[in-house]
């Protein structure tokens, strides 16, 4: 009976490691998997968003006002 009991008792230690180490595989793995998808999604929004928002003709003006006041300065000086 004693050999047969401590024999059980490192089988199921055995199987409560296995189990344990699969289960945290498997949780990092769906957080993983989760967290891209959500990622993806955030991104998919984000880029269709801007892409309704017309910046370039914005940033194009802010930059040739940029260009006009540096050319400016530089004609003044001596």
């Amino acid at each position: 009976m004693g050999t047969e009991h401590c024999n059980d008792i490192h089988r199921a230690r055995k199987k409560m490691l296995l189990d344990n180490f699969l289960g945290g595989v498997a949780w990092g793995l769906g957080s993983v998997m989760g967290g891209t998808l959500v990622l993806t999604v955030v991104i998919i929004v984000i880029s269709y968003l801007l892409g309704k928002i017309e910046l370039v003709p914005i940033i194009g003006e802010w930059v040739q006002a940029i260009s006009q006041e540096v050319a400016k300065h530089q004609a003044t000086r001596p």
